[in-house]
């Protein structure tokens, strides 16, 4: 992975207008705008001898070619005339965007971009702007998420897509411009409030135009944006800590697919950064999960008292307190251990761990609490590096060291030695 070239296609006037220079991540890092405010989560390094790792990846020059594109752009005119009519049918700039006309422009770009799309790959002409917008009555309705699919398996390096995939990510990139830039202008507003739903919309649209690039910041949004509640004066201030305001793992997990599928490690790194890495997932978590365990465990000693009890009665060979006693100390003592050795067993669990695992002297519980980020780098690993087991920890350059060091820094081994295929 290599730099992109510091020249910046211009931007629609209303972005440039927004300010999310408030938003902050956990570790006191700001966002920086480029396009819109993407979140500079690993700064370049400086490295001798070597060319700074950006954000924003740029095709190696291999990838390069001087064949001409495998297919043609959407014309980017229709874009532009599509943006302008449904802001003006949103009226922006008299009302504040409620969540159900988010999620109606939304669903109405998704609907014109998978025509353009559609109508390109067949060599014909899209449909207009208007017939886009008027399709959403019979598909009003959002799908659900792409589900996650694992990473094809071969005995090659994984490396950046073909000229010809690039090629095409680069047009629909520039034709579907000004539709990304209103997209993110209604999800930015100042009295929108990004539910589920919205943001679901989103990571959908940014993944089916391939470019998942603003999706970090929408997380930062989603997390700690301040809104104003239709009908009312006061601004609401979420905290970005608390678990409702957690990104929901099945977003995460598409937003992670579309980077992957455009080869940014930098952009993989961010959007784990602002999703599975932060506290409020891991609250969401042990919140949904641990708290029917502990309400299960509240429970046992009452349980275990009336078994006992019960137990008592089928005895006459000493006083029944003394043997009601014995069972409640028995069966209570026999879940104790049982239940000891299951939460043992699921937080030292390993089978599923590739090429990423847990560093020695890991606490359990936090090896629990954090098993979805150690495995969202366990697939980034495996999307890049090789899958002939013979030939991993023969990778190398920027990206894979990046990512070596920042699985570091998480207390997380990459390809320990100690557990690789003939090592043992």
């Amino acid at each position: 992975m290599l730099i992109r070239p510091t020249s910046i296609a211009p931007r629609p006037a209303c972005l440039a207008a927004l300010s999310l220079n408030s938003l902050t991540f956990s570790s006191g890092r700001k966002l920086e705008a480029y396009r819109f405010s993407i979140p500079q989560t690993y700064p370049p390094r400086q490295c001798p001898g070597r060319r700074h790792l950006s954000l924003f990846h740029t095709p190696s020059p291999r990838q390069h070619s001087t064949s001409a594109p495998c297919t043609r752009s959407p014309p980017k005119s229709h874009s532009s005339s599509f943006a302008r009519d449904l802001e003006t049918q949103l009226s922006l700039k008299q009302q504040h965007p409620s969540e159900s006309q988010i999620l109606y422009a939304l669903t109405a770009c998704r609907n014109f971009v998978n025509s353009q799309l559609k109508a390109t790959s067949e060599g014909i002409s899209g449909t207009s702007p208007t017939s886009a917008i008027l399709s959403l009555d019979d598909c009003y309705h959002l799908g659900p998420l792409r589900s996650f699919q694992p990473p094809a398996r071969s005995s090659k390096l994984h490396v950046a897509p073909a000229s010809c995939l690039q090629d095409i990510s680069a047009q629909n990139k520039v034709a579907f411009a000004p539709i990304a830039g209103l997209a993110f202008e209604l999800i930015s507003h100042p009295a929108a409030f990004i539910s589920p739903k919205v943001l679901s919309a989103y990571v959908s649209f940014q993944s089916l135009i391939k470019d998942p690039t603003p999706i970090p910041v929408a997380f930062s949004l989603y997390a700690q944006k301040s809104y104003t509640p239709p009908g009312a004066s006061k601004l609401i201030i979420p905290n970005a800590n608390q678990s409702k305001n957690a990104i929901p793992r099945g977003i995460a997990d598409a937003a992670l697919s579309a980077a992957i599928e455009v080869k940014d490690m930098a952009l993989c790194l961010d959007i784990i950064d602002t999703s599975y890495g932060l506290p409020a997932f891991r609250r969401a978590k042990l919140i949904r999960e641990a708290t029917p365990v502990a309400i299960l465990a509240g429970l046992m000693p009452p349980v275990a008292y009336a078994i006992g009890d019960i137990l008592a009665r089928h005895q006459d060979e000493v006083a029944h307190s003394h043997a009601l006693g014995f069972a409640f100390t028995g069966i209570l003592a026999y879940i104790t251990f049982t239940a000891g050795l299951g939460i043992l067993a699921v937080t030292t669990a390993n089978d599923q761990m590739v090429r990423v695992t847990w560093a020695i002297g890991t606490p359990l519980r936090l090896r629990w609490l954090r098993e979805e980020e150690r495995a969202a780098y366990d697939r980034v690993a495996q999307a890049w590096g090789f899958e002939d087991p013979v030939k991993r920890g023969f990778e190398e350059g920027e990206a894979w060291e990046l990512l070596r060091e920042v699985v570091f820094k998480k207390n997380m081994i990459l390809d320990n030695p100690a557990l690789m295929d003939g090592m043992e």
